[in-house]
């Protein structure tokens, strides 16, 4: 045996190993280099506003700032880089000179959509092209939505056709039905359990599940599955040929209701997903949007009692009213909100459409379990689906400064968009079996 085995075995290792060795010393020394280079501390620049927070869309704004100058960059260009050009755009640097020892200096920057974004000036050898050899602190920039008119004419709009439809549907009302359904609440209190119990924890299962790092858009997920029932579940109710009295009743209750579990729920889950920020419950729009159906429904039941050629003339009309009430806010909805569509993802599509959805298997499998008629079951079905996103919007808006109040609304609308779609699907398959089943005449 080879007296200085293993050692030679050892040697022959390192010999053949050696190119590699040398070849990963030198990597090593390039990219200590380079990491060296990076992690230069960035230069301190004074801005002035030190954070954009009111740039509107399409609109500019001037950037003054100042810093000191740097040693061994003198000739360097000096540039601004843009995170998110989608968001905003920064041009040139203006008016460069030099006063009481430091560099001052301005730029325009203009916003293009909603959205945060962040500048920072950057500074580069004009041999070596537009890399920046060394860049500055963060200007914060947040470009936020004008605004609009015809925002103000949906909202209008839609509140005196809504006012009007309830005025409708109080000279529609059965008294008697009225009486059944509160004297025997069940339906009711399916509507809570299905809203303030189900309902909220499934949309923060949802929440953490496609917004895991997104806590607004966790917040606008479960703002919507809190909000109580909403006004267009009488009218589906009533289109759809449901129990109406125990739709109104179901949604009376549930609006008195959400004055209690809202700051409930707001308190809890709510503060875990957004602990930062203290939210505000808006008790006057929760009230208003209670009390207003109710005075409308009691104008109509008074026109009911005292008026009774004016209450059948309004009846007769009443369903082809409904339907061209559905359609117009579905229509102008996407229309006035058709900027939000950019921030549309999978995640919130499939959001909006998993909670109306089991909101609404929720109330008919419990519904049909407790052997309910089958108007009453359609009228729970539709109850349980259907949320008031108006409130969830408010509350976005009340709890979430701008640009983010804007941005997050994109998941109650979402919900809002997919939420008539079974209603639609149903009332599709309704009429089609309706003309299958109807007889035909003979020919003479």
């Amino acid at each position: 045996m080879c007296p200085l085995w293993p050692l030679h075995i050892i040697l022959l290792y390192m010999i053949s190993l050696a190119p590699l060795w040398f070849a990963a010393c030198h990597l090593t020394t390039k990219q200590t280099k380079a990491l060296y280079k990076n992690t230069k501390p960035p230069m301190t620049v004074l801005f002035n506003p030190s954070v954009i927070s009111d740039l509107i869309i399409s609109e500019t704004k001037e950037v003054n700032f100042s810093f000191s100058p740097v040693n061994g960059f003198e000739g360097y260009n000096l540039s601004c880089i843009v995170t998110n050009t989608d968001i905003a755009n920064a041009g040139q640097i203006q008016i460069l000179k030099r006063h009481k020892g430091l560099v001052h200096g301005s730029f325009n920057v203009s916003g293009s959509y909603l959205g945060h974004t962040s500048i920072k000036l950057c500074l580069s050898d004009p041999a070596k092209g537009t890399d920046c050899e060394l860049t500055s602190n963060e200007l914060v920039v947040h470009v936020i939505r004008k605004p609009r008119v015809v925002d103000t004419i949906f909202t209008v709009t839609v509140v005196v056709l809504v006012a009007v439809i309830f005025v409708n549907f109080g000279c529609t009302l059965d008294t008697n039905r009225l009486k059944d359904a509160i004297v025997r609440p069940i339906g009711p209190l399916i509507g809570l359990i299905c809203h303030f119990l189900i309902l909220p924890l499934v949309s923060y299962a949802l929440g953490l599940y496609f917004f895991p790092d997104s806590p607004t858009l966790r917040l606008g997920l479960f703002f919507t599955g809190i909000a109580p029932a909403g006004g267009a579940s009488n009218i589906w109710t009533f289109t759809l040929g449901g129990n109406l009295d125990l739709s109104i009743t179901m949604t009376a209750v549930s609006t008195l209701a959400s004055f209690g579990f809202i700051p409930l729920w707001v308190l809890t889950l709510g503060g875990s997903i957004f602990a930062e920020r203290q939210m505000e419950v808006p008790f006057e729009k929760l009230f208003s949007s209670g009390v207003t159906p109710l005075v409308c429904l009691l104008i109509g039941f008074g026109i009911q009692v005292y008026f009774k050629r004016l209450s059948a003339f309004m009846v007769r009309f009443l369903k082809l009213f409904s339907v061209l009430l559905i359609g117009f806010i579905i229509c102008f909805a996407v229309i006035t909100n058709f900027y939000l569509f950019k921030f549309f993802s999978w995640q919130i599509i499939l959001g909006g459409m998993l909670l109306p959805w089991i909101g609404y298997f929720s109330g008919w499998l419990i519904s049909y379990l407790l052997n309910q008629p089958n108007e009453n079951i359609l009228a729970i079905t539709i109850e349980t689906g259907v949320q008031n996103t108006g409130i969830s919007i408010f509350l976005l808006r009340t709890c979430l400064p701008q640009p983010d109040s804007d941005i997050t609304t994109v998941v109650p609308v979402s919900v809002a968009l997919m939420t008539p779609i079974p209603l639609l699907l149903f009332s599709l398959l309704k009429r089609m079996r309706g003309k299958a089943h109807r007889p035909k005449l003979a020919k003479v």
